[in-house]
């Protein structure tokens, strides 16, 4: 099972430390796994995110056949 995680707010002084989270979750042993650093507020990292959920789901699916 694919598993992404979005750390957003990351513009915020006081932002969650997803190093450490990810170092407790051992992330390293899921095959299927990525993260992404996110400011919902300007759009950051959220398309590449949901880029990656796609990815992940279906792997023979070329990005780039989809329309937009």
């Amino acid at each position: 099972m694919p598993i992404v995680c979005n750390f957003n707010k990351q513009d915020l002084s006081r932002k969650f430390n997803y190093l450490d989270f990810l170092e407790k979750i051992h992330y390293r042993k899921y095959r299927s796994f990525a993260y992404f650093k996110t400011i919902a507020l300007v759009g950051d990292g959220i398309v590449t995110s949901f880029k990656k959920i796609i990815e992940l789901i279906f792997p023979g699916l070329i990005i780039s056949q989809i329309s937009t």
